[in-house]
């Protein structure tokens, strides 16, 4: 049994021996703590000494142990020993443990619980139940910080869209201002062309009109001129001779008179 105990765990042995005093047998509970165990783990199973002694009955000495020194079979036989003492009562221990020979190991059907396995069992089980808990709440948790992110990606996305197409339309109405401006100007341009040239045009058709009847005029005056001094060419009397002779010959006052009618002197 002694080679069982581990130095690093904490463990709890029952085991029946023989009293040197009086040949019955005697049961011997050991709390052992080994010398390996933390604090931690010593404090938690300090308060399992009781509830082990309530199920193991029966015992007659408890032994506290640390080390295997602690253990030895000498040192258990004596405790034993110093138990029985001087008030042993032989017809008493007999009637209570009456020795019926060899008997299955305690606990042979009992499956005997182990209070830090079992604590640590729990711990356990409450450990990976909030871990599942906490991972499912994770998931979920990121699983709606993903529909968030492609909600705000989306929205992102249609604003974005929204804006360049109202980028493009105000170009593109600037553009089509641009262009018609360009047309309005253009036509005013050609308009005030065309203007210009048919007043050009118009003024140079009057001018050619009245420099042609100008040198028609002249040419008609020429003409007439020319053709009068032909008549008077042909004349073999001038009228100027005649009309000098006749003023010469009237009297002062017929002169006067002649004169001052039509087709007198002139």
């Amino acid at each position: 049994m002694v080679e069982e105990l581990n130095s690093g765990k904490v463990m709890y042995a029952f085991c029946r021996v023989t009293d040197p005093n009086s040949g019955l047998p005697k049961y011997v509970l050991v709390n052992w703590t080994g010398e390996g165990v933390n604090d931690v783990r010593k404090g938690a199973c300090a308060n399992h000494v009781s509830t082990v002694a309530n199920f193991l009955k029966g015992a007659h000495v408890t032994i506290n142990a640390r080390a295997e020194e602690d253990v030895e079979p000498e040192l258990i036989m004596e405790k034993v020993a110093k138990a029985s003492g001087a008030n042993y009562n032989f017809h008493k221990e007999s009637s209570r443990f009456q020795d019926s020979g060899p008997q299955a190991p305690v606990g042979s059907v009992y499956q005997k619980t182990n209070a830090m396995s079992e604590i640590k069992r729990v711990n356990k089980d409450n450990f990976w139940a909030k871990a599942e808990k906490d991972e499912e709440n994770r998931r979920l948790e990121e699983k709606r910080r993903a529909e968030e992110e492609r909600q705000r990606l989306e929205r992102e996305r249609r604003e974005r869209e929204l804006r360049e197409a109202a980028g493009r339309e105000q170009r593109f109405q600037a553009r089509s201002s641009e262009i018609e401006a360009q047309k309005r100007f253009q036509q005013q341009q050609e308009a005030e062309s065309r203007d210009r040239e048919q007043q050009q045009w118009k003024e140079q058709v009057e001018e050619y009109e009245a420099r042609q009847r100008k040198g028609f005029k002249r040419s008609e005056s020429v003409e007439k001129a020319q053709e009068a001094a032909s008549l008077i060419a042909q004349r073999s009397v001038n009228p100027r001779d005649i009309f000098r002779q006749r003023e010469r010959a009237m009297p002062a006052d017929t002169a006067a008179t002649a004169a001052s009618q039509p087709g007198g002197k002139r």
